[in-house]
């Protein structure tokens, strides 16, 4: 995570699921080209296959990995050796990618979340990890009660627990997104910044064509929250919006430097 700062000196990342192709194809080059586009850091959804050259390619390319995405297994037995994997990439945060969208169905249901990712945080911290939960569109919609799923959970679990709030699929489910940037406050461990036209199947855009008013919401993001480029979908050629999503980005965030040219 990036360490609060003050000015526009904010380095930015990429979620490495938007390159999931590219990476099959050539991972040294295209990690070369996110640092030429003036991306500083990496953050992995598979640890498992091949860590040793995600590493070395990463390190190779000037590019720190912080934090990854980690499926958790069903035999939480097998938990601590993931954890351990995390940390040899250099990581020092544990990312929840999802749960199940039935599991957001009431309150108790989220309860039942809450006490998995107790013994998720319990786990990591035995690797000297923290654990962030990240969202999609089905945890940040209104329960009965109208309330946010994602406040339910910030209710219910272990104060240690952290959030890394998907800025787009928030919206997307119906969230008051600054209102919920605000109520993570400190316990808000990175966003993933994307736009595009605010549905569930809907091709992502490049930053500021798309519904979701992101300088607002991104006013709110505090400095000691990462800043990580994502995109699910799109149809142009996803490194070239990514590339386009850098450097549009401190147009909307004060913190984050321009790329140098």
């Amino acid at each position: 995570m990036s360490e609060t700062t003050s000015g526009s000196d904010l380095d930015v990342g990429v979620q490495l699921y938007s390159v999931r192709e590219l990476l099959a194809t050539d991972r040294a080059a295209t990690f070369a080209a996110l640092a030429a586009g003036g991306i500083g850091f990496l953050e992995p959804y598979d640890v498992i296959s091949d860590p040793g050259g995600l590493r070395a390619d990463a390190e190779a390319a000037g590019l720190a990995i912080r934090s990854a995405h980690v499926k958790i297994p069903a035999d939480l037995a097998e938990l601590p050796a993931l954890a351990d994997t995390v940390a040899g990439l250099g990581a020092d945060t544990l990312v929840v990618p999802r749960s199940e969208p039935a599991e957001w169905s009431t309150s108790a249901d989220i309860g039942r979340v809450a006490d998995r990712l107790a013994l998720v945080i319990d786990i990591a911290a035995g690797a000297g990890l923290r654990v962030a939960y990240h969202n999609h569109h089905w945890e940040a919609g209104p329960l009965a009660d109208g309330r946010s799923g994602l406040l339910e959970l910030l209710a219910a679990a272990p104060s240690e627990l952290l959030f890394q709030l998907d800025l787009y699929w928030a919206h997307v489910g119906g969230a008051d997104v600054v209102e919920l940037i605000r109520a993570l406050g400190p316990r808000l461990h990175s966003v993933h910044v994307k736009d595009g036209p605010g549905i569930v199947e809907g091709d992502q855009t490049v930053l500021g064509r798309g519904v979701l008013g992101l300088a607002a919401m991104l006013a709110e993001v505090p400095a000691s929250a990462a800043r990580i480029l994502e995109i699910d979908r799109c149809a142009d050629p996803v490194l070239d919006v990514l590339v386009a999503n850098r450097a549009a980005l401190p147009a909307m965030d004060s913190r984050v430097s321009e790329v140098s040219s």
